[in-house]
């Protein structure tokens, strides 16, 4: 609900010079309008979101797919509203241009901001969609599909890291991992484990998390 009207403000907002033209309104009010529209854009891709994620990770993510999702939207809308500009509502060519040119700068702006914050972030989209990204991204139509799997994969991501976190919290005290001996992690030969760099990924911190006394063969 709230990323649904912050992408409908975001429509007015990149928008506001074709709409104050079409309504006719003084050079000043479109003037006023465009600073307010410059405003709330610098503000929403500094803030994307206010809510507090478990880690910093977490919130780039959501705060990428937060802007992701108003950059979608509001294209849509705003491609609407300058179709109708150029052909049917009574504006003037320079003033349809124009608006088109402010909203292109913000939508890009806002995609880049996005796509940039879930690249270096995610885990879970791996090499294979980062590079099926920058592939089809000059595609037409199916940069637009793979942008909403990006979406589609990091918002699951987010989801799964949010909600084992607060399962994490709550079973903190009951120490489920806690066993009666050490636990000794030997994966096989050619490899050394070290406590910083090892062979099991997460699994050793989330071990120690719920109790568990990790060693490495």
């Amino acid at each position: 609900m709230i990323t649904a009207i912050r992408s409908l403000i975001a429509a007015a907002a990149v928008c506001c010079i074709g709409i104050c033209s079409a309504a006719g309104l003084p050079g000043w009010a479109v003037f006023a309008a465009a600073a307010a529209g410059c405003a709330f854009m610098t503000f929403f891709n500094l803030k994307p979101t206010f809510r507090k994620y478990i880690s910093k990770r977490v919130k780039l993510i959501r705060s990428g797919d937060e802007l992701l999702l108003v950059f979608c939207i509001s294209l849509l809308a705003g491609t609407v509203f300058h179709l109708l500009l150029f052909t049917v509502i009574d504006a003037s060519i320079k003033a349809a241009v124009g608006s088109l040119i402010f909203m292109a700068v913000w939508e890009f702006i806002t995609f880049w901001n996005g796509i940039i914050r879930v690249y270096v972030s995610s885990v879970q989209l791996g090499i294979k969609w980062r590079v099926v990204g920058l592939i089809c991204g000059c595609i037409p139509l199916v940069n637009l599909i793979v942008l909403v799997k990006i979406i589609r994969i990091t918002m699951e991501e987010c989801s799964f890291e949010q909600e084992r976190a607060e399962l994490d919290a709550v079973r903190a005290e009951d120490v489920v991992c806690k066993t009666k001996y050490p636990i000794l992690m030997v994966h096989g030969v050619f490899f050394r484990d070290l406590a910083f760099f090892n062979y099991w990924g997460r699994i050793p911190a989330a071990l120690k998390k719920n109790g568990a006394q990790i060693y490495y063969g």
